[in-house]
């Protein structure tokens, strides 16, 4: 298997947790691995790295910012509102980019 390398800029603080290269999905949902129960606390630092993409650039905001921008009260909400945010600013981007071809015409 050949291996395809992840395309993008990764931040240091998210290298112990992206994986450097691309993996097949169905491979690791075949792995026979045990299931581990954590607490929910223990993954709390994990809200304080940027994992999510803002303005078509990737690594740029925590669950935590966002949550302070927000004031959603869990996860869910903000992850529910992230998506709705994301398509908004996908929709101004191409329209902006339509606008911009039906001016230069």
């Amino acid at each position: 298997m050949t291996r395809r390398p992840f395309p993008l800029a990764v931040p240091t603080e998210l290298r112990p947790y992206i994986l450097d290269f691309h993996w097949a999905l169905e491979l690791l949902h075949a792995l026979d691995l045990p299931a581990v129960s954590l607490q929910v606390a223990d993954l709390a630092d994990h809200l304080d790295l940027p994992f999510w993409a803002y303005d078509g650039r990737p690594f740029q905001l925590t669950p935590h910012q966002v949550a302070a921008i927000t004031g959603h009260k869990d996860l869910r909400e903000i992850e529910l509102y992230a998506a709705e945010f994301n398509r908004e600013v996908a929709a101004r981007q191409a329209m902006a980019s339509l606008e911009k071809r039906t001016a230069s015409k």
